[in-house]
């Protein structure tokens, strides 16, 4: 399967039907990634992000990850773990693939796709993986790419593995 990826941020988007397709793939993706109570908070999280991949398979949107640079003013309390352990990162705050098209590679080529655009000028992309709830199939998927972990942490409702990978 030939799979399409743009890098792009909020500004590059003037199509609101795109970024509802988007929403909607996200809640799709619950509970592997945060629910947003709302289209506006959807909107509210790309605006802080710094970039946004896109995945195209056969002209279908199937798949986007979310990203931020060190620096940012997200809230969020695992990307402030990163904030407050490294100077300089890529943050993936969310991948969701289109469940059509999960199993099918579309996660590895945006992972590569990531990797091969950030690996010269950040010294970790980093995320973090659910554990209670465990999530196997993304800490396997991780442990492909070379990501270790870097710590825990529990909340209320859940515990999540800090994982980085180390490119210098």
């Amino acid at each position: 399967m030939n799979h399409n990826i743009e890098i792009r941020n909020l500004s590059d988007f003037n199509d609101i039907a795109l970024l509802k397709k988007l929403y909607d793939l996200n809640q799709a993706n619950v509970p592997e990634v945060g629910s947003l109570e709302t289209f506006n908070d959807f909107i509210n999280l790309l605006k802080l992000s710094d970039d946004i991949l896109l995945s195209y398979a056969d002209n279908e949107m199937t798949g986007f990850v979310v990203c931020f640079y060190e620096k940012s003013d997200y809230s969020s309390l695992n990307y402030k773990y990163f904030l407050e352990n490294y100077n300089d990162f890529l943050y993936i705050d969310r991948i969701a693939i289109s469940m059509n098209y999960r199993r099918s590679g579309i996660g590895s080529a945006l992972y590569k796709k990531l990797i091969e655009k950030y690996r010269k000028t950040k010294s970790i992309i980093c995320c973090e993986v659910n554990i209670k709830p465990i999530n196997t199939i993304s800490l396997n998927f991780h442990s492909r790419f070379n990501f270790l972990k870097v710590g825990e942490k529990d909340f209320l409702s859940h515990k999540v593995r800090y994982l980085a990978r180390k490119d210098t």
